[in-house]
């Protein structure tokens, strides 16, 4: 059931009141949030000045040590993907979640972190598949992403660090 909120359609989920939407999504896309090439999800990065915000880790786990405190290193490797982790079994609605780090330092790795330049980055993606179309559950998701970034303290893209 194609919409539109300013000048982009979007496919809405059959069932879906897109007016009581259409000033969420407006409020999202204006916060760096846009619409998939399907039209019925929505997409963001999220970038963090330190990588380790986003990295879904448990403690004890193998990995490149930031702070050279295997306990302060614990508590840190958690935080962005576990918030929105919680909240996405809470709802029962799962998304993509795209995460690029490093697990392990070789030249091939770094420089693959180069070239793509993706650093720090938690990309999230959030769709209906049934029904399909975009529903009140990809917008509440997005936003409860979009406010633990927020607490977390994500930056810009600029502003992420650089391999």
């Amino acid at each position: 059931m194609p919409d539109k909120v300013g000048e982009e359609e979007i496919h809405f989920a059959a069932g879906v009141d897109a007016a009581a939407m259409r000033p969420r999504l407006e409020s999202l896309l204006e916060h760096g949030w846009s619409l998939d090439e399907t039209k019925s999800g929505l997409r963001r990065a999220f970038w963090f000045r330190n990588y380790t915000k986003c990295l879904p880790f448990e403690s004890g786990r193998k990995g490149v040590s930031v702070t050279g405190n295997k306990r302060a290193d614990a508590v840190v490797w958690q935080d962005f993907v576990q918030l929105v982790g919680i909240q996405s079994k809470a709802a029962n609605h799962h998304g993509t979640i795209t995460i690029v780090c490093v697990f392990q330092f070789s030249w091939l790795e770094v420089m693959w972190l180069m070239a793509f330049q993706t650093y720090g980055c938690v990309t999230v993606h959030w769709t209906t598949h049934r029904p399909k179309g975009l529903t009140h559950k990809d917008v509440d998701m997005a936003e409860h992403c979009q406010r633990s970034a927020e607490l977390l303290g994500c930056v810009e893209e600029k502003d992420a660090p650089r391999c």
